[in-house]
């Protein structure tokens, strides 16, 4: 379990870095292709990222709003399924388990997924633009913001 609770942290960490790179307030509501848009064209402007950064910026995300799409997809058919075992005579151990393993291999599956995204990013980056998005994330923290990271 410790270190399933990990991996969930490692997800969090990656949402809540793409999210917070350029997610705020004003771009928080509207379509995740539109905030999606909004995030790398700050990262491009914050790290001066050059043309063929931006390009595999680009693949990360477009990987990422497709894998935001099966999420949301998975989050629908989650509710279902506690919805049918909330309306079911009884739930017992029997049942509970091969729900619970198929939602632990999904987020092990989201874990993996994210660690690449991230590692890809990472390694896109020269030394000075990670010490850049560095700088930019430990400021957010700093002036305690939670919803964004630029203002």
């Amino acid at each position: 379990m410790r270190r399933q609770s990990g991996g969930i942290i490692l997800v969090m960490v990656m949402v809540l870095l793409l999210v917070s790179v350029g997610g705020c307030t004003r771009w928080s509501h509207g379509p995740p292709q539109q905030r999606a848009d909004h995030v790398v064209a700050h990262l491009v402007e914050k790290l001066d990222l050059e043309q063929a950064q931006q390009l595999q910026l680009e693949k990360i995300k477009l990987e990422v709003l497709a894998k935001a799409a099966e999420m949301k997809a998975h989050r629908a058919e989650s509710f279902d399924e506690m919805l049918g075992l909330l309306q079911s005579e009884r739930v017992d151990d029997a049942t509970l388990r091969p729900l619970v393993a198929g939602h632990q291999a999904r987020a092990s599956e989201l874990i993996a997924f994210f660690g690449e995204k991230f590692a890809e990013f990472h390694a896109l980056l020269t030394p000075e633009q990670r010490a850049r998005a560095a700088a930019l994330l430990q400021e957010k923290r700093a002036r305690g913001h939670h919803r964004c990271a630029w203002h």
